[in-house]
């Protein structure tokens, strides 16, 4: 539960959180994707539990007052994660290096 809670804090305090940093560039999968308005916290952090409980590599995106959760995956090449994001149909991917969101 105190995973899950700092989780929930970094969320809503840096606009996001990964919590196992494996690669530069951050990349939710569409596939189990999840978007929720930000004032529905319980429902939030039910859904970040799951993930977790089921082995799933995490991320959290705050944008435009919704908090996007998802499956991820960390990459080193820039155009790769860039591909990749396109193809999941994400709005951005994370660069861990820069701390900044990079719009697709």
């Amino acid at each position: 539960m105190l995973k899950i809670k700092k989780i929930m804090e970094e969320t809503f305090k840096n606009g996001g959180c990964t919590p196992i940093i494996q690669g530069r560039y951050v990349v939710g999968l569409e596939e189990d994707g999840e978007v929720f308005n930000m004032e529905h916290k319980s429902s939030i952090q039910k859904c970040i539990a799951r993930f977790i409980n089921n082995g799933i590599t995490v991320g959290t995106w705050l944008h435009d007052k919704k908090i996007y959760i998802d499956k991820n995956i960390q990459l080193n090449d820039l155009e790769e994660a860039i591909q990749i994001g396109r193809e999941n149909h994400q709005l951005a991917i994370y660069d861990c290096k820069e701390n900044k969101e990079i719009l697709l």
